[in-house]
């Protein structure tokens, strides 16, 4: 099991604190009337949306999968088709490509649903993850969708964009916990995406 960067009271357990190991899953389809095979892992190359359509055009599901996940910007609108088609909650973090800890911070009060609410002066990451577990814990919706469109590539993250990954991955992993969610756990699935390379990324602080 990859060590946590970051963690929070509402986790079970004292994990590691070695290195982060970022293994994301790719976005899993299963075609119609073919068997699934497509699997998740560092190993399953990854689908653009062009290729999620069967040879008679029909669009198939998409499996929406629990945790922190890096996809394609051309991934994104099936994700939301997807979640709409389920009726899952999608929250968008809009940083136009920024990743330091003032443009995160923005986003976060800007797109999620906050408890207790997220003050305006200080920018602690602590308080910033407990309130974002409590905002989704208290939506009482089984499952939830976070999409981060405009990021940077997750490989070789570092400083600030290293610490707001962990703080999303850790926060999903918690809320599916029925133990620390008094039996009312939320499968969150987190969804990052790089920027396109036109816009211009702020560098990582910290």
């Amino acid at each position: 099991m990859c060590g946590m960067w970051f963690w929070r009271e509402h986790m079970p357990g004292n994990p590691p604190k070695n290195e982060l190991s970022w293994e994301m899953s790719p976005v899993r389809v299963t075609k119609p009337r073919k068997p699934p095979g497509t699997g998740s892992g560092p190993g399953c190359p990854r689908r653009d949306v062009g290729e999620l359509f069967s040879d008679t055009g029909t669009v198939p599901s998409m499996v929406i999968d629990r945790g922190l996940h890096e996809v394609s910007r051309t991934d994104v609108p099936a994700i939301r088709g997807e979640a709409a088609r389920r009726g899952i909650p999608v929250f968008t973090l809009s940083t136009a490509g920024r990743t330091d800890k003032e443009a995160f911070f923005a986003a976060v009060r800007d797109a999620l649903p906050l408890d207790p609410p997220l003050g305006t002066f200080r920018m602690v990451w602590d308080a910033l993850a407990d309130s974002v577990w409590g905002g989704l814990h208290e939506l009482k919706s089984p499952r939830v969708i976070i999409v981060w469109p405009d990021a940077r590539p997750v490989a070789g993250a570092e400083g600030d964009f290293r610490t707001a990954l962990s703080i999303l991955r850790d926060v999903a992993a918690s809320l599916a916990e029925a133990r620390g969610t008094s039996g009312r756990p939320t499968q969150v699935s987190v969804y990052v995406a790089p920027a396109p390379s036109g816009e211009e990324a702020a560098p990582a602080k910290g």
